[in-house]
Order: structure tokens, then C-alpha cells, then sequence
């Protein structure tokens, strides 16, 4: 394989390249295999490779040709590769005939505000563009990026100053082809001037009865901002032109043609017509024409100029609008009566387009609604009222009222009655009152039905009417009545409560109220025991009744009307209650007692003398009773006759069982039986049998020397088994030497007198018990008694108070002394000392055992000048016995506190803040007095931009601030006194400023993107950076003029296709590629006053390989004989791609099946 390079501007049939072989077989016939496309041929005999046409690098710029040698007996085959070098034979081509870009006047200098775009076909150095600029930028307003195209703003615009510009790009090559291109840069207005009222308050009055969509008040606004056109005329001879001359626009008309056309303000008949250089240009397309007439442009206000009118408040029903002439209107129907006033706040605001701010301002419009008579009275009274039948004549019976919702005279109201009963009624034509002029008699007529007339004094009058209905009330004059006197009735005493046993009836003539009867027991009801309903006046058993308890009633029954004087009638009810077997038998005297002595031996007849006897109330067989025992006598000892007589039947024994309770069961001769119980309590009465008998055979206590005189000593316990008189014990006492005595019946042991430990210690003592019993049992038990000592001295202290004085800050020692002393002995007389008060911080500590007082640590003067301890004796005595001591200690001072600063300082300042500007003020404290309490203050770097007032601590700024170099400091200032020095971190921040406009990382993007992609794919991303914080520093994006094809997310500078892309074939006689396209990125920070950069995107769509090779045939067919030789050409398949491009066009070709035995082989490029 050979690879060689061949210039593109060879001629026609140039050699390129000659094939010499070698040997004795040097006979050779060359041929080109594949690869040359018409292009190339070659000598059979020489080997001499020959261009048949000049070659264009551009179109194609490699070759793979195989050429083979065959000297009739074997051949042999070489690749060539042929390489196109580039001839710089193309001058760099604008992607527009001419530029036009809008530039707002505000434009920040160093900003991006256009980019142009050339391409050259050429590849290397012949291919690489440079920009400049023509010597028509004189005053070199802007600057053109030599190698992206991008022009950039050098200074200030002002749209008053100049309107547009007009430069020459160049476009060069590095071969030295050059093309220009024309540039208009139009200075767009910016909105800087708000509307102004022609007067701040407008007022007027109208009549409420106005129509809608009349003309009430016209409000004024102007605004200075200028309009977009102005008069102009041009005059012409007969010019002759061609569409080559339309190219040349002058820029300032083609704007405003531009803006006529977007707000469809062309007029019409009218030809626009381009002026440059005393020439006239048409704008159509019209090959040749002739043409002499005069351009007019009408003039139209810029939307910096053009006003909106709004109604801001006041108006929240919407009863107004105002157009955009600033008329105010009425949009609804007015009501006086609804709202009379109105306070208008009118809003006029310029159309500046986004992102330009709007300005707005307000007026005040007062609108006073006159009345019209076009509300009738409207009655307020109620439609209905009731009188007595015997109400006096000229009462006023009713008072019609009415009002009117109008004003003035249209809203005074009379009076007057229509109908027939005016000799019953009239009324007062002002007030509206109605009086009775004739009696009423219910009786006769009910009700009356009055109209009443209420009519205004407008011009014309309006009335209203309202009938009114007169209720005329009954009397109290009829006396309820019952249907019989006396009724009689007999039920069975267990009548169920809430049955019904006899209903009475009333009646009563009149009518409502006082017809109206309600019934009530009056008396013989004293226990409530039955109820009367008092509508129905069905009498029922209201309580569980007893014939026992009372077996007949006569009840009092009233009827009373329920007039406003009740009249009253009575009658009389008697009930009779029938015996049912309900009373079970009942002993009256249970329980009952009996008393029986213990070990008799004989059992005489009768000895309980007790015969039990049971009531029953209910009448016959239900009375009549039989006894029996039913519990209580399990041994037997005991039986009970069926008249009730009870006997004794065994010998009893007290301290075995002292009592028995017998139940006794009484039962009736009713059906069915009911039965009652009672007890029968036998009491066994005690023999003295038993002896006294002591808890214990001795006992011991101690009792304390100061007890006074009948102190409680010992309780000592004996007990009889008999009881009353036998079991009774008295107590007697020897020994004790007269100290001691014993109550005689409790057995307490108390002092008779006052005792002394150090007399005597110990007492032996002699206790006796004896029973009451005949013949009398008794006891005896000894007990010893010890004194013991008592607590009865305090201590005493020998000084009161005590003094001691100590420097500040020494170590700990010792104060001074305390001591007391105390005049019992042992435990009672040894003292421990305490301080129990005034010991701030524990500064001091006491010796428990000798009251030596120290310091537990240095102490502050400043924080404590002087203690006052109280200190406390304490003797070991139970209780015991303390006394305490002022002990004043003076702390002595000595200067050891530094300064202090009063906090932890920290400021915020911003970083335009002028020099000399105050941050913060730092303040110490020093808690030593006079000299050493005066501090001076520093800052120890003086590198830093701040200086301190030595005196008051003011920090301010000494040069000036950039937060973004330097976002706080942290600045150390010391604070001195005459002898100590201190210092403190005070932390600055620094808070930002919008003074940084974003930046793009790259001056301009470039990228080749694939055709075909779906909608919404991602394109490239733009990044940009503010060094600013905050909305300062937060960056969003847009495309400045809006992309056809694009779309960018504003947060995060992706950028997206809006539609799909495909790549078109450029490979024609134009230089413009039309796949590339270029669009204006613009980078704005979120501060109030937002500063922007810009970037250009330039997107190169390439061919994506989406379309496979078609072959020329579907099938291929050739014979083929046995004898063929090996590498003998048999058939050759051609495919073809003519929907891709380039590389993606180029065809291989591979046998994909059916050759397992691998007999035959496909060329990849040739297809043979």
C-alpha cells in the first residue's frame, strides 16, 4: 500500500505517479481496479497514474484507488491512497448579506451585544477567519473580537445622542482572502420617564339616575419619553434599478419600516422607498422598475409613550371603567341609596416591553352621586296586631311606620287608611298612628284588615300600601264546669304505679286560652299517692299504695280556665282500697335478749321466761301466725313452741360460747304464705372462775431525768378470762421510795415527783393485780425503772462579734479563731463549729473541732469587699444545743482586673461604604476604680482597611472595600489600662454589592450536534459566573433575540432543540452554510438593578448515518463454469447511500451468508 498527496489544482491528465517493475518478466499490464471514480486513469504499458479533472479538495478530499500489475501468468494488486492537500481557492462568506442589531441605549460598556459569523471552505491555515473592523468606527464605540465574530459595546450609548451606527466587518483568511460585510447597530429607547398627571385630585358630581357607559371626567397623563417616528420626506427623479441594489439599506428607515410593519401602522397605497447616498432603492423584489413619488412615514408613539389607564380602588362593584383616552365612564347603574360617594384612585402606567421596567402613576378622582326620587316608602311595621275586645275608644292601638331610602323631600313620608272601616279606625297622617273611634266586640267581628298608605313628597310622589290585620282578643267570662259532683271508684291496694283508675271531665264556653281547661288535685292528696293529667284529667296511682297504711282516699279535684283571671270549679273523688296478702309478718320487738347463768346443773322449767309474738296487718287467714326456729341453734340447746315460747335444753358454758343469736321465722295462713324473722339474743352470765394474769413476769423501761411530776412511766397489762365484776382488775404498787405510783385501774405507772439521775439511777418496783370476783384471784410482776441524763446547757461563745481583716488575692490561711464553751459533760458538752451563713463561693472553712477560721481560695475585692459569716457552736446532746456568732471579715484591695470588653463584637458594613464611614464602636469594662478603670484602644494590624478612636473605640474605614476580594476581616484590637492589656477579635463582614455583571466561562460556544434528535434533547450547556452573592450572584438565562429552533432553562444554562433539526446538503455553488446556526446568549444576575453578559452559541448540524445502502437489483445472477480460475471476477453488486452524506455515504460490501466453504470473496470497496 502506497500513500501519497496530490494538489487539488493539478490540470487536466497531469501525471501523478509511475509504476516501474522489475524482472524478466517485465511485460506488464496495469489497470485500476477500484477507487477512481472517473477521476484518475492509468497507463497500461508505463504504469503512469494521470488526473483526468481537476480535483476539488472541498468536494472530496481522499482517494483509495487499487491498481493491478499482470504480466499475463500472475498478477499482483496495490492500494494507493491518494491524500487532496487545500489550495486556498475560497474567501470567507457571511452567513448574511448584511447585520442589523438592536441595542438598548442602557447597555452596560464590555458588554456582548452582537456576533457575526463567516465560514471558509478551505481547511488549515487557508481556512482559519480573522475579524476587523473598517476606519468607519472612528470613535471606536465597538470592539470586534478578532477570532469569534463577537462585538462588544466600549462605552456608553445614549439613543438622544445618536440613533444607530453603521460598520464594515472583514472577514480574511490565512491565505489572504478577504470579504466585508455591512453592520447596523440600532440604539433602542429605553423607558426612564414616568406618566405625570395633569392634576393630582379630580372631582365631580353626577346624578344617580346616569345611564351606563356615560362620559363622567376625563383624566390627563403625559409622558416625556420619545415617540418611535417623526415626519420625513423624500423626493426622487426616475430612477432605473435592479433587485442587486436592494441589498443597500439605510438603517435608520429600515427601522422604522420595521416597527410600522409589527404594529400594523402601515398605510395604505404607500411605497417605502431606501435613501443612501442620494440614491433610491425599491423593497420589493420586482426586477426593474421605474419610480418618482414622495416616502412619507407617519409618526406613532413608542410603548415608552403609550399610556394604560386602570381604576387601582375605590370602585371594588366595578360601577366604573376608563379608556385609554383616560375618560372615566360608568360601566353599571348607579344607586344613591347604595353608595352616594366614591374616591377613585386612577392608575396610568407606560407599555415598555419586558424586561424594561414600567413606570406608573395615580390620581385621585372624587364622584358625588345626586339623589332622584326612585325609591317608595318601604314600610318597617309589623303587618299585625292584637287588641282587647274591651280596649277603651282613642287608644292607639297600632303605629305604621315607613322610610325612604331617598333624601331631601323625596323622602318625607304621610299617612293615610283606605277601606271600610273607618268608623272603627283612624289614622295620623305624620306619626302614623292608629286609634280606636268605636267599641270592639269580638263576639260580633275577630279581626279587622286595615290598608295603610304611606306616599313621599317627591315630584312625581311614590306610595306604598300595607294591610294590616287587626286581631281583636277574647274576655275571661265563662267558669269551667264539671260533669258530675262526686265520683266513687275501689281498687286493689297493689294497683301498679301509673295506672289509671277514673277520668273527670270539664267544659268551659269561651274560647283560646280561656277555654282552655287545666285539671289538679286541690286536696286529700297530702302524700301525693295519685297524679291527675292535667290536659286529659285521667287520675292515676302516682305511688306504691298500702291499705295497711290508709285504706280510703276523698280527693278535691279543681278545673281552672286558663284566662288571665283564672275562673276555678271543683269536684269530689272518692277511692276505696281492697286487702291483698302484702304484709308479711313482722316481730315488733326483735331482736330479743335473755340472760342465762353458766354450769347449772339443774334446768328448771321456764328459766328464759321469753315468748316470742309477730304482727301481721293484713286481715283473716292473711293474719294468722305460727313460730318456729330456723337458725342459731346448731348444738340443740335451745327449742321454740308454735305459739312461741322459748326453752333452755343443755347446760351452758361461758368461756366456751358467751352468747347465742336465734333466728325465729313467723308465717301466715295467706295464699300464698308469707313469712317474717326476728332474732332471740341469750346472754350466758359469767361465774368468777379465772385468775388475773400478767403479759409478761417482769418489766424494764427508762425515763429521762428532767420528766416532770405524773410523766407516764409504764403501762403494765394483765387480763381476766371472766367478765363484768369477776373479770375486773385493780392494781397496787410497793417499793420506788415514794417516787412512783400506779393508777388502780389502767395499771399506768407515772412520777410523783421530780427525779434526779445523779441521786439515783435505778428503781425496783412491785406490781399486784386483783380481780373483783368472790372469792377474789390475784397476781404480781416486777418492774425496774433506770433514769437517764438530759441536754440542759448551750454553748457560749467568749466575743460577739468577731473581727479579722485580709488582703485580695492571697492563698489560702488562716483568719482568726472562734471558741465557746459548753457546761455539760460528755457528748453533751463537746462542740463542732460551722459557718451556716455568709460564706459567698465557700470562701472560707472553719475547723469543726477548734473553730480556726481560713481561706479556701484568694479572694476578689471587686466581686466581695467584706463578709459577715455566721458561725454556729453545735454540742453533741440529743437534741442538741447550738448557739451562733457574727464573725466580719474586710477584704483589702489590691489592682488585678484587666479590662474587659463588654461583648463579642461583630459589624456588617457595605462595600461601597465611603472612607471615614463608622462600622461599629467597641466599649470595655474594668471593675478597678479611677486610673486603672481607663482603657485606650488599637488595632494591632494596621494593614487592614480600618482605624479605631483611641479614645471612644470607634472603628470607621480608611480605604476602600471590594467584598468580593476580601469578604470580612477579622480585626484584633487591644484595649490598655496602666497596667494590663487586653484584646478582642472584632469580626466585619463585608455585604455585597451588585457590582459585577456575570461572566461566560467561554467567549463563545462551538459544537457539532447530530441531525434528527428528538424534541427537548440537550443541545450544550452555557455556564457563566458572578462573583456576587445572593440574587447578586445568582445568574439565570435567556436567548436574547428568540431561536427558531432552541430553547434555554434559565437556572441552569442548558440549552434544548425546540424542533427537529436535519441536515441539508451545502456542497452547492453557495459559500453559506446553512447547518450552522448562531444565537445570542445572554447571562443576567438577579439584582434590583440587574447587570448582563452575552455569549454566542454556534450549533454545526452533522449527518447522522440513518439511512442504509440500496442495492441497484434486488437479486444477481451470472453462471459460472468448473475450470474458472481462482480470483476470476465474476459479477460485481452495486449499492448506493444517496440520502447520507460524506463518510455516511461511502459504501462497503461483505458476503453475510450462503459462502460457508468460503469459495468466494466480495472486493469491500469495488463490490467485485
Amino acid at each position: 500500500m502506497l500513500t501519497f498527496p496530490c494538489c487539488e489544482i493539478k490540470p487536466f491528465l497531469s501525471f501523478l505517479f509511475g509504476l516501474s517493475p522489475q524482472g524478466p518478466n517485465a511485460l506488464v499490464t496495469y489497470t485500476i481496479i477500484s477507487g477512481a471514480d472517473d477521476s484518475f486513469r492509468i497507463d497500461p504499458e508505463s504504469g503512469d497514474l494521470i488526473a483526468t479533472k481537476k480535483l476539488d479538495r472541498e468536494r472530496r478530499s481522499k482517494y483509495s484507488l487499487l491498481v493491478r500489475a499482470d504480466d499475463g501468468k500472475q498478477s499482483s494488486d496495490m492500494r494507493l491512497n491518494i491524500t487532496v492537500s487545500d489550495v486556498n481557492d475560497h474567501t470567507p462568506k457571511f452567513s448574511r448579506g448584511t447585520y442589523s442589531f438592536d441595542i438598548p441605549e442602557d447597555t452596560a460598556p464590555g458588554s456582548i451585544v452582537a456576533a457575526i459569523l463567516a465560514s471558509d471552505s478551505d481547511s488549515g491555515a487557508n481556512g482559519e477567519i480573522t475579524y476587523s473592523l473598517e476606519e468607519d468606527d472612528e470613535d471606536e464605540t465597538f470592539l470586534l473580537n478578532p477570532v469569534t465574530g463577537v462585538f462588544n459595546v466600549t462605552r456608553a450609548l445614549d439613543y438622544e445622542t445618536q440613533q444607530y451606527y453603521i460598520l464594515t466587518a472583514k472577514a480574511q483568511d490565512g491565505g489572504g482572502q478577504a470579504s466585508t460585510v455591512r453592520v447596523y447597530f440600532n440604539v433602542l429607547d429605553m423607558n426612564d420617564n414616568p406618566p405625570v398627571f395633569n392634576s393630582t385630585a379630580y372631582s365631580t358630581s353626577i346624578s344617580e339616575s346616569l345611564p351606563p357607559g356615560s362620559s363622567i371626567i376625563a383624566v390627563g397623563a403625559s409622558d416625556a419619553d420619545d415617540g418611535m417616528w417623526i415626519w420625513k420626506k423624500y423626493r426622487s427623479n426616475i430612477i432605473q434599478c435592479n433587485t442587486l441594489c436592494s441589498h443597500i439599506f439605510s438603517l435608520k428607515i429600515l427601522f422604522f419600516l420595521k416597527q410600522m410593519k409589527e404594529s400594523n401602522f402601515l398605510e395604505s397605497n404607500v411605497i417605502f422607498l431606501i435613501l443612501e447616498e442620494d440614491i433610491l432603492y425599491n423593497v420589493s423584489n420586482s426586477e426593474y422598475f421605474i419610480i418618482t413619488f414622495i416616502l412619507t412615514l407617519k409618526r406613532k408613539d413608542s410603548p415608552n409613550a403609550q399610556l394604560l389607564y386602570s381604576i387601582a380602588s375605590g370602585d371594588p362593584q366595578g360601577h366604573f371603567d376608563i379608556t385609554k383616552e383616560g375618560v372615566l365612564q360608568t360601566k353599571k347603574a348607579l344607586d344613591r341609596e347604595t353608595q352616594s360617594f366614591y374616591n377613585l384612585v386612577v392608575t396610568v402606567h407606560d407599555l415598555a416591553p419586558p424586561p424594561m421596567t414600567r413606570f406608573t402613576s395615580t390620581a385621585q378622582v372624587s364622584i358625588i352621586l345626586l339623589d332622584v326620587n326612585d325609591c317608595p316608602p318601604s314600610f318597617t311595621s309589623q303587618k299585625m296586631t292584637y287588641i282587647q275586645e274591651n280596649t277603651p275608644v282613642d287608644t292607639v292601638v297600632f303605629t305604621a311606620q315607613a322610610s325612604d331610602a331617598d333624601s331631601g323631600p323625596n323622602s318625607y313620608v304621610e299617612y293615610s287608611l283606605r277601606g271600610p272601616f273607618g268608623n272603627k279606625f283612624s289614622i295620623g297622617t305624620i306619626d302614623g298612628d292608629v286609634k280606636l273611634v268605636g267599641e270592639l266586640d269580638r263576639e260580633e267581628l275577630s279581626n279587622y284588615t286595615l290598608t295603610v298608605v304611606a306616599t313621599d313628597k317627591g315630584e312625581p310622589p311614590l306610595s306604598s300600601t300595607m294591610d294590616v290585620t287587626m286581631i281583636v282578643l277574647d274576655v275571661n267570662d265563662n267558669t269551667p264546669s264539671f260533669s258530675q259532683n262526686i265520683y266513687d271508684i275501689e281498687i286493689e291496694e297493689n294497683t301498679l304505679t301509673g295506672t289509671d283508675v277514673i277520668q273527670v271531665f270539664a267544659s268551659d264556653a269561651d274560647e283560646g286560652t280561656n277555654g282552655q281547661i287545666r285539671f289538679s288535685i286541690a286536696g286529700g292528696n297530702t302524700n301525693s299517692d295519685f297524679r291527675i293529667d292535667s290536659v286529659t284529667g285521667v287520675i292515676s296511682v302516682a305511688k306504691q299504695l298500702d291499705r295497711e297504711t290508709r285504706s280510703s282516699y276523698s280527693l278535691v279535684v279543681q278545673a281552672a280556665d286558663r284566662g288571665s283571671s283564672p275562673r276555678v270549679d271543683s269536684a269530689t273523688v272518692n277511692i276505696v282500697l281492697l286487702d291483698i296478702n302484702d304484709c308479711p309478718p313482722v316481730f315488733e320487738l326483735s331482736p330479743y335478749t335473755v340472760n342465762v347463768q353458766e354450769n347449772l346443773e339443774n334446768l328448771p322449767k321456764n328459766i328464759l321466761q321469753v315468748s316470742v309474738v309477730a304482727r301481721d296487718d293484713d286481715q283473716g287467714a292473711n293474719g294468722q301466725l305460727s313460730y318456729m326456729l330456723s337458725g342459731g341453734n346448731n348444738e340443740g340447746a335451745f327449742s321454740l313452741s308454735s305459739s312461741g315460747q322459748l326453752s333452755l335444753m343443755q347446760t351452758l358454758d361461758r368461756e366456751v360460747q358467751d352468747k347465742f343469736i336465734l333466728l325465729i321465722t313467723a308465717t301466715d295462713s295467706g295464699s300464698p304464705s308469707l313469712s317474717g324473722t326476728g332474732t332471740v339474743t341469750v346472754l350466758v352470765d359469767d361465774v368468777n372462775d379465772n385468775v388475773p394474769v400478767f403479759t409478761s413476769s417482769s418489766f424494764h423501761t427508762t425515763i429521762t431525768e428532767d420528766a416532770p411530776t405524773g410523766t407516764d412511766v409504764l403501762l403494765v397489762n394483765s387480763s381476766d378470762a371472766d367478765v363484768g365484776v369477776n373479770g375486773v382488775i385493780s392494781y397496787s404498787l410497793t417499793g420506788g421510795h415514794g417516787q412512783f405510783s400506779i393508777n388502780p385501774a389502767t395499771g399506768q405507772i407515772i412520777t410523783s415527783s421530780l427525779l434526779d439521775r445523779e441521786d439515783r439511777a435505778n428503781y425496783q418496783l412491785l406490781v399486784v393485780a386483783t380481780d373483783g370476783g368472790q372469792p377474789q384471784g390475784l397476781s404480781s410482776s416486777k418492774v425496774e425503772i433506770t433514769v437517764l441524763d438530759v441536754n440542759d446547757n448551750h454553748p457560749v461563745f467568749d466575743k460577739e462579734p468577731f473581727h479579722a481583716e485580709i488582703l485580695e488575692n492571697l492563698s489560702p490561711q488562716w483568719v482568726l479563731m472562734v471558741s465557746a464553751v459548753d457546761q455539760d459533760s460528755g457528748p453533751n458538752g463537746l462542740l463542732e463549729y460551722a459557718i451556716i451563713d455568709g460564706n459567698k463561693e465557700n470562701s472560707f472553712s472553719v475547723n469543726r473541732a477548734t473553730g480556726e477560721i481560713r481561706t479556701t481560695r484568694p479572694l476578689d475585692r471587686e466581686k466581695v469587699a467584706q463578709y459577715t459569716l455566721k458561725v454556729k457552736a453545735t454540742d453533741r446532746g440529743s437534741p442538741p444545743k447550738s448557739t451562733a456568732v457574727k464573725v466580719l471579715i474586710n477584704v483589702l484591695d489590691v489592682n488585678d482586673n484587666a479590662p474587659r470588653f463588654s461583648k463579642i463584637f461583630s459589624a456588617s458594613v457595605p462595600e461601597n461604604a465611603p472612607v471615614g464611614y463608622t462600622v461599629t464602636r467597641v466599649t470595655t469594662t474594668d471593675e478597678d476604680a479611677g486610673a486603672n478603670a481607663v482603657s485606650r484602644y488599637s488595632i494591632t494590624d494596621t494593614s487592614l482597611p480600618f482605624n479605631i478612636n483611641p479614645n471612644t473605640g470607634d472603628i470607621t474605614i480608611s480605604r476602600p472595600l471590594n467584598r468580593e476580594d476580601t469578604d470580612h476581616y477579622i480585626a484584633k484590637v487591644s484595649a490598655h489600662d496602666s497596667g494590663w492589656t487586653v484584646s478582642t477579635d472584632v469580626t466585619i463582614f463585608i455585604t455585597d454589592i451588585n457590582d459585577n455583571a456575570p461572566r461566560f466561562s467561554r467567549p463563545s460556544y462551538y459544537l457539532d450536534y447530530p441531525e434528527l434528535t428528538e424534541l427537548g434533547s440537550l443541545v450544550t450547556q452555557v455556564s457563566a459566573t458572578d462573583p456576587d452573592e445572593g440574587f447578586n450572584g445568582k445568574i439565570f438565562y435567556f436567548i436574547r433575540s428568540q431561536s427558531e429552533y432552541f430553547r434555554i432553562n434559565s437556572s441552569s444554562g442548558e440549552i434544548f432543540v425546540k424542533q427537529q433539526l436535519k441536515y441539508q446538503n451545502s456542497t452547492g455553488a453557495s459559500s453559506i452554510n446553512i447547518n450552522r446556526h448562531s444565537f445570542i446568549v445572554t447571562a443576567s444576575d438577579r439584582g434590583i438593578k440587574p447587570l448582563m453578559s452575552e455569549t454566542t452559541v454556534i450549533v454545526n448540524i452533522v449527518d447522522s448515518n440513518d439511512n442504509p445502502p440500496k442495492f441497484d437489483s434486488p437479486s444477481y445472477f451470472t453462471p459460472v463454469t468448473k475450470s474458472v480460475k481462482v480470483g476470476t471476477k465474476l459479477i460485481r453488486v452495486v449499492a448506493h447511500d444517496k440520502k447520507d452524506f460524506g463518510l455516511n455515504s461511502e459504501v462497503e460490501y461483505l458476503i453475510s451468508g450462503g459462502n460457508s466453504s468460503n469459495k468466494f470473496k466480495l472486493d469491500k470497496q469495488s463490490g467485485w
